[in-house]
């Protein structure tokens, strides 16, 4: 019976008996006999049992896979640009959400970028929609802790919604392909996460409505949530600094992180960022540090005493430990072998 996984931990206790015609058993403390181990990814260090671990970082996108910022830079198109991890990673989205669509709307950018681009001014109609992309860009390097000069290096995906009527359920950003996933990640609870930075937060403008779906081996989405999040709820305020033709402004910063886990099946998988807005009037965000977080509960067994003789009896108890998100994990279960001979 799966146990309620948003809890912090959850405790099983059994008693172990040892028939008479075993002589003598030794059973170590670190969960032998488990057929399955829902605890940390090979190499990923675990917590003490009934402390939760924070989520371990399964793949990230900064979007820093570009040359070092000049003043004759350009921003660059979502569709030509290539990560790192892995190496030759491609992402794509929706035709309305591309920069060729001239709607000001998948453009990786940077505050240290070339303000007077009539490249960008013609992808984003005006130049100073394209110095909005510049200013959220240097925000989101700022929520992440870069010095002020750092910040304006940062590079962000960023989209402005300048014109035009977007369908629910648009694409923003995905995996062109999928991520292989190291060995002994199936069958793992997966969350997702962004960095973003909105404008026009105040007033009567609409704010961006954003989800987040897994893509599976078969290129099925799966959606982390149903409702959308705002990211003009809570967040930090900062005020952008003055660019080219466009003047300071407020912005709010926050990590966004998907409000449900999936158990996620599978040898690879896909990120998808939806944002189910359909109005321009607002609705500019920026996106950065996207994360697939592995946030699978940990699981420990141990035997008191540790050390039983023939007609003794032992108790096991098996400790839950959910992550620091302590979010539902639906469907959570594992399966225990005991070693020959003992008896519950």
């Amino acid at each position: 019976m799966p146990p309620p996984m948003n809890a912090t931990r959850h405790q099983h206790d059994h008693s172990i008996h040892a028939p008479s015609f075993l002589r003598a058993l030794k059973l170590a403390l670190s969960g032998a006999g488990l057929a399955l181990c829902l605890g940390a990814l090979p190499g990923h260090a675990s917590a003490a049992p009934g402390v939760p671990a924070p989520p371990v970082v399964v793949w990230s996108e900064d979007f820093e896979n570009l040359p070092v910022p000049t003043s004759s830079m350009d921003g660059t198109d979502l569709l030509l640009y290539v990560g790192l991890n892995p190496v030759g990673q491609k992402y794509t989205a929706d035709p309305l959400w591309r920069m060729d669509a001239k709607h000001c709307n998948g453009i990786i950018a940077t505050f240290n970028a070339n303000p007077t681009s009539a490249a960008m001014a013609k992808a984003c109609v005006e130049r100073r929609h394209w110095n909005g992309l510049q200013q959220m860009a240097e925000v989101a390097g700022l929520f992440a802790g870069r010095t002020a000069s750092d910040a304006r290096k940062n590079h962000a995906m960023a989209m402005l919604t300048v014109g035009g009527s977007y369908p629910v359920n648009s694409t923003t950003f995905r995996t062109a392909s999928n991520i292989p996933l190291p060995p002994g990640a199936d069958r793992r609870f997966f969350s997702g996460s962004i960095d973003v930075v909105a404008t026009f937060c105040d007033g009567d403008y609409v704010h961006p409505a954003l989800r987040f779906s897994l893509v599976n081996d078969s290129g099925v989405a799966l959606p982390l949530s149903a409702t959308p999040m705002d990211p003009c709820q809570g967040g930090s305020r900062y005020s952008t600094s003055a660019i080219g033709d466009a003047i300071s402004r407020t912005a709010v910063a926050q990590t966004v992180t998907s409000p449900g886990a999936l158990l996620f099946s599978g040898s690879s998988v896909g990120f998808m960022l939806h944002n189910d807005q359909t109005s321009e009037t607002g609705n500019d965000a920026a996106i950065d540090n996207v994360r697939i977080l592995d946030v699978t509960p940990q699981l420990d067994k141990a035997f008191t005493p540790a050390n039983i003789t023939q007609l003794q009896t032992a108790r096991l108890t098996l400790t839950i430990t959910n992550t620091t998100d302590l979010l539902a994990k639906n469907g959570w279960s594992f399966t225990d072998s005991l070693p020959p001979g003992l008896t519950v």
